[in-house]
């Protein structure tokens, strides 16, 4: 008579077999083997399991500037999303310009997934850098919603600026930065105007009503924001119908003198800038803004239709004691699209996957 093995030592086998496969193997058949263990799983071991995976190959991951293929959600023009011909002639323009200047340092591409996260709710993440941290229940915050309605999507509905109008990029792709060479210009083919037009084209293709600023604020740097405050006033004041206030920047991020990150994610098989939403929060020096949550609800509504259509795309939310004008609307943010060691091309193509992502969003609202 064969003896029979008792139910939990088979499925305790089970799961190890599973663990073992998600360890070792490609991560469609990992994340099949994880749903069959998840079955007897303790809730959470999935994460933890690809989190520490994922530190594990940090430095495998960063050198493939995070590979993302990922076709969820795409509209047909999005999916022929290529760099605009002015882009790519700048950036041939350049390639001669620069091919016998002396380096000054390198570049160093890096894909941001829950880097520095101090909070996560599925492929949502958020930096929490305020000094209670302030308690921040993702789940809770997207069920809710943003306080958004929208009456009729072609009037005025988006308003797109630059306070640090003069914010430009690398012009050719090059693991190293140049003496020389300044990233900052009020050449708005070459600066963050560039990539707020690109925005602007894809909502106007969903069919979407938005102004473009390309007002240069930061001639005198330190007042950049008291100018942008006064030039959005305006724009509120004449188009009433305004929701989304999108102040769109890019980041600089400098580990030293002698280099420069580029924060990289390659999507649908095209380099993109990976861009960052920055949402404040009254606290401490920062006063008169008492609104901030719903700012924040904002903030991880988009969060999430960008990470859901384009995983990788975003690095974390950075929630912080700041606000940057965010108080003019209950729909205002900051984005950050990738930062000066980012090509030109790599945060237009970034801006028009982010402005898809954002349109998706709004039409949810009408």
């Amino acid at each position: 008579m064969k003896k029979a093995f008792p139910l939990s030592s088979v499925l305790c086998s089970a799961v190890s077999i599973c663990l073992v496969l998600a360890m070792c193997v490609p991560s469609v058949t990992g994340k099949i083997a994880l749903a069959a263990a998840g079955l007897v799983m303790p809730e959470g071991m999935y994460s933890l399991i690809m989190r520490e995976k994922g530190d594990s190959s940090e430095k495998k991951e960063n050198a493939q500037t995070g590979q993302v293929n990922n076709n969820r959600g795409l509209s047909q023009s999005v999916e022929a999303f290529s760099i605009p011909e002015d882009v790519l002639e700048i950036e041939k323009k350049y390639t001669v310009l620069l091919a016998k200047s002396k380096v000054a340092g390198k570049i160093t591409e890096k894909f941001y997934t829950d880097y520095q996260a101090t909070h996560s709710f599925g492929n949502v993440f958020v930096r929490n850098t305020t000094a209670t941290q302030q308690s921040l229940d993702i789940e809770n915050k997207l069920a809710k919603k943003a306080e958004l309605k929208i009456e009729n999507i072609a009037d005025p509905t988006v308003l797109i600026f630059h306070s640090h109008t003069s914010e430009g990029y690398q012009m050719t792709e090059n693991e190293s930065f140049f003496k020389g060479y300044k990233d900052r210009t009020n050449d708005e083919s070459r600066n963050v105007v560039r990539v707020g037009t690109e925005i602007v084209r894809v909502l106007k293709e969903h069919g979407i009503g938005v102004i473009h600023d390309k007002v240069i604020h930061d001639d005198s740097y330190s007042g950049a924001y008291g100018h942008s405050r006064s030039t959005v006033s305006q724009y509120l004041e004449k188009y009433p119908s305004i929701r989304v206030v999108i102040d769109v920047h890019r980041d600089a991020i400098h580990p030293s003198d002698k280099e420069k990150i580029a924060p990289t994610a390659v999507i649908n098989g095209k380099k993109s800038a990976q861009v960052m939403i920055i949402t404040g929060v009254e606290e401490g020096k920062v006063e008169d803004f008492p609104d901030w949550e719903k700012n924040l609800r904002f903030a991880l509504a988009l969060q999430q239709q960008a990470q859901n259509q384009y995983e990788g795309l975003m690095r974390p939310v950075l929630f912080s004691p700041r606000k940057y004008n965010m108080d003019v609307s209950h729909c205002g943010i900051l984005l950050e699209m990738g930062s000066d060691a980012n090509t030109l091309g790599e945060a237009v193509y970034a801006g028009a996957l982010v402005a898809d992502s954002l349109a998706n969003l709004l039409k949810q609202y009408t």
